[in-house]
């Protein structure tokens, strides 16, 4: 009731409407509820900005890997040679010698082997270790939220709360080595080698680095399984508040027995579970002696059970879905219906948050191209496993709103050395890039290569390293193929992007003016970055397109950059 009072920003002319005896009261729940969802936020984007560098550490080991592969070819093609030496030609020991140290080996190829072998890798393949080059990074940030956040747990997660104390005193305190008695059970096996090699060598430095990322990631997993809770949070809830305490289950008890048709008495409910189980398994008896049931036992006395028939979808239910889609298509098409709304109604067990229900009305809206209102009937846990992926969309745009002049001109948009820099840093951040056609041609014939030509600057070498790095998705139909940490889409754009966007990882780039238009007609973008510079094109490219109706945008930063150059961004409102 207050909502719809304090609807369109008029919060402060419905609070002097109220008496105070009301106004306070809701003033103060207001203020409660906002400082719910700052936490919910912080807490939300530390999850996004650990597994974002996590996800990058992975891309790193997985190109580390290859590398690794391509240089132990010769190695393995040696080895190739020798097995085919001592198992293929059938000679005695000294023959094989022979041609081993002679002429079908030799000594320098065997050197050769010798020198290029690589030390053994850990059991996770250098995973911590990629992630520890972002150890300086996650310190911008990480002793703020620990300071601010307090966080619980049952008993399964006592060493790892133990463990955030002790990195929270160590923030505070300044002190560098971590306690001889810091826990470390939490810690998984296939990360506990570089705790124990840091240990054994005296390295307290690097035991510090590697124990705190163990830390960190292992909050971040306990936060999603609900090992560990946040006090006072809504999302990061005490998963033991949904339970029935003993006292309240007493009372619910007989109700509950009597709609699902069982006894409140136990003995009498466990003697019909027993009696149910005999004749189950004196049915089972039967199905297996017959040997061509469901289930069976096989030659070697194993138990063999057939796909259930449960899983199979009756051809009616297939034929009357497609009847009913094409119905309501063509209905659409021909003005019979107009449908203005989605409502989303989950089953109690559901776990969706309110911006993945926003975000998956507003897909089904595009599907059946209308414009979904935002539109909630329940309250739901907004518990997740992951944190949905944020879209960004940002240019250089002129005064007037063009990304490009008429004739595709961007002489009007050279940046200064400042304006430059940070795009590069952004091109850092980036978990993923998604390009049109055009502006991949733009940038894939001059970045890839572009730290390598004459006179490029330590700003131009750092972008094209940046660059190749940074992972890409392409979306075109005409483009063969793609290089430098790029993947090719040739299929409906609105739909990869709404399966990325549900994946985990960092926030999303989406970049060029045709592919972002379609991006923000189906209502996918959570941002905009404006570097407007003062100038005047008189048309050209848009930055923005048409749309069905308004899109609300809060204004989250501010900044100016040398010749009156001034970036903004915008968080779209859900």
């Amino acid at each position: 009731m207050f909502g719809g009072d304090t609807g369109g920003g008029l919060l402060a002319q419905a609070l002097e409407r109220r008496d105070p005896q009301r106004r306070y009261p809701i003033l103060l729940t207001l203020l409660a509820q906002s400082a719910t969802d700052v936490l919910d936020e912080v807490v939300g984007l530390f999850d996004q900005a650990i597994s974002a560098r996590e996800g990058k550490a992975e891309r790193k080991m997985r190109d580390a890997l290859a590398e690794c592969g391509k240089s132990g070819e010769d190695r393995q093609a040696l080895l190739d040679d020798l097995l085919d030496i001592i198992f293929g030609l059938g000679l005695d020991d000294e023959q094989i010698g022979g041609l081993i140290r002679g002429e079908r080996i030799g000594w320098p190829r065997l050197r050769s082997a010798r020198e290029q072998a690589a030390p053994p890798l850990p059991r996770d393949h250098g995973h911590l270790a990629a992630l520890e080059g972002s150890y300086g990074y996650l310190r911008q940030f990480t002793p703020q939220v620990l300071a601010a956040v307090r966080f619980a747990g049952g008993t399964a997660a006592a060493g790892l709360l133990e463990a955030v104390e002790i990195l929270r005193e160590l923030n505070a305190t300044g002190a560098r080595r971590v306690p001889d008695e810091a826990p470390d059970g939490f810690v998984p096996t296939r990360w506990r080698g570089y705790l124990d090699t840091a240990r054994k060598s005296g390295n307290t430095s690097a035991y510090r680095h590697y124990w705190e990322l163990c830390t960190l990631l292992g909050l971040r997993d306990g936060l999603r399984t609900g090992d560990v809770y946040v006090p006072g949070s809504r999302r990061y809830s005490d998963p033991a508040t949904y339970l029935l305490t003993s006292d309240k289950w007493s009372a619910q008890r007989t109700e509950f027995c009597r709609l699902v048709g069982k006894s409140a008495d136990p003995a009498r409910a466990l003697a019909a579970a027993e009696d149910e189980l005999g004749e189950a398994l004196g049915e089972l008896e039967g199905v297996l002696a017959a040997g061509d049931g469901p289930v069976r036992l096989d030659d070697g006395g194993d138990l063999v059970i057939s796909p259930l028939t449960a899983e199979d979808i009756p051809a009616e239910a297939v034929a009357l879905k497609a009847e009913l889609t094409e119905w309501v298509r063509r209905c659409l098409c021909e003005g019979e219906i107009e449908i203005r709304s989605v409502v989303l109604e989950p089953a109690e067990y559901a776990v969706l948050s309110p911006e993945r229900e926003d975000y998956l009305r507003t897909q089904i809206a595009h599907r059946l191209g209308f414009r979904a209102a935002p539109v909630c009937t329940c309250e739901i846990d907004s518990r997740e496993a992951g944190t949905m992926r944020k879209l960004i969309f940002g240019m250089n745009l002129s005064l007037d709103g063009y990304i490009a002049a008429p004739g595709d001109d961007l002489g009007w948009s050279v940046p200064s050395d400042e304006v430059f820099q940070w795009w590069s840093d952004r091109v850092g951040a980036t978990g993923l890039a998604l390009y049109g056609r055009k502006l991949w041609e733009a940038m894939s014939s001059h970045w890839p290569t572009a730290d390598q030509q004459p006179g490029a600057t330590p700003a131009e070498i750092e972008y094209a390293r940046r660059w190749r790095d940074m992972p890409k998705v392409v979306f075109s139909s005409t483009i063969g193929t793609v290089d430098w940490n790029t993947r090719l889409v040739t299929g409906d754009a609105v739909a990869e992007i709404t399966r990325l966007k549900a994946e985990d990882g960092g926030p999303m780039d989406i970049v060029g003016a045709t592919l972002a238009a379609a991006a923000m007609r189906a209502g996918l973008i959570d941002e905009y970055v404006l570097v407007t510079y003062p100038v005047l094109v008189g048309g050209g490219t848009p930055f923005f397109t048409a749309l069905d109706s308004w899109v609300n945008l809060t204004l989250v930063e501010t900044r100016t950059f040398p010749g009156g150059v001034v970036l903004t961004r915008y968080e779209t409102r859900r």
